[in-house]
């Protein structure tokens, strides 16, 4: 009987060395996948959309109409975008990158108005140059309220989804959900989206049918496994902004890929991702991949990532 013990025992111990040089392998595999994904991309390599030049060696200024601009950090791997709104009295900043370079020198060639910043959700490549302004404003919503300290923005990792410590930044005025905006001549109106994550925000320009959406969608592959992310208040954001706008608007992201440089989608994409989520919801769409992550098509322009369980 000693004997059966003791082989079982050496075979639990050889199955859990086993399972711990296999999962150390994983996460070997995994860190030099990202350490290749995540490294930054040649000027020369970059892929960029029609109207979009450089500034310097790492942003580029596409003008949209007179008095908007998106700012693209296409050499960033994960190809970011952000954009400036001006009015006749002031401007809005939508989201500020990740902070690899100052975005400011870009914004002060475009415009001398007192610019306030707004990100699209609290995620470390949104608000990395946030601590640059002087004016920065937040979502009134009990997700974001908790991140703020003596009225600063300090992000943990669920909020930021980073490790990497992000500078903190003053948060000097509270939006309130369906706010309007106003800049002079110009309207915006900020709603709050949650799905991505519980803090996104979407900005709409009815006047130009413009809405700002974020990482709430964008081209490519979409995020919906991050520790914030909720696909049930996915679909409601999606049906909420539905009843908000027209279906003329052009949707303007916060990122592209190279096989599909622009930031921009139409209306219809909309529809498209609630279609997905409703059919990966009741488990009539199968993934494409299950691991590390469940992968699901939304249509030719996108995917959306969820978690492997």
């Amino acid at each position: 009987m000693s004997n059966l013990r003791e082989t079982a025992s050496n075979f639990q111990k050889k199955l859990i060395g086993l399972l711990c040089a296999a999962f150390l392998l994983i996460a070997v595999v995994l860190l030099v996948a990202a350490g290749l994904i995540t490294a930054d991309m040649d000027k020369d390599d970059a892929v960029l959309s029609l109207g979009e030049t450089w500034f310097d060696d790492w942003y580029t200024v596409t003008r949209i109409d007179d008095v908007t601009f998106s700012i693209g950090e296409p050499r960033y791997w994960q190809l970011n975008y952000n954009y400036l709104l001006l009015g006749e009295e002031r401007a809005i900043l939508f989201d500020t990158g990740p902070g690899v370079r100052n975005i400011k020198p870009v914004i002060r060639s475009l415009t001398q108005l007192p610019v306030t910043v707004i990100s699209s959700h609290p995620h470390y490549d949104h608000i990395g140059n946030n601590h640059r302004f002087e004016q920065v404003a937040v979502l009134d919503v009990p997700s974001l309220r908790s991140e703020v300290k003596n009225d600063l923005f300090v992000s943990r990792f669920s909020r930021a989804f980073t490790f990497r410590r992000m500078s903190p930044f003053p948060v000097t005025e509270w939006l309130q959900p369906e706010t309007t905006i106003e800049l002079g001549n110009r309207t915006l109106t900020a709603f709050h989206i949650p799905g991505h994550e519980q803090g996104s925000v979407a900005l709409l320009d009815a006047g130009r049918n413009q809405l700002f959406t974020g990482d709430f969608i964008y081209p490519g592959w979409l995020v919906a496994f991050a520790p914030t992310s909720n696909l049930e208040k996915y679909m409601a954001s999606i049906r909420y902004l539905l009843t908000r706008t027209t279906g003329d608007e052009t949707l303007y992201g916060a990122h592209a890929i190279p096989e599909h440089p622009s930031p921009t989608l139409p209306h219809s994409a909309l529809t498209d991702l609630l279609n997905a989520l409703q059919a990966i919801d009741d488990k009539s769409l199968a993934p494409v991949s299950r691991f590390p992550l469940r992968i699901y098509p939304v249509n030719e322009d996108m995917e959306i990532y969820l978690p492997p369980f």
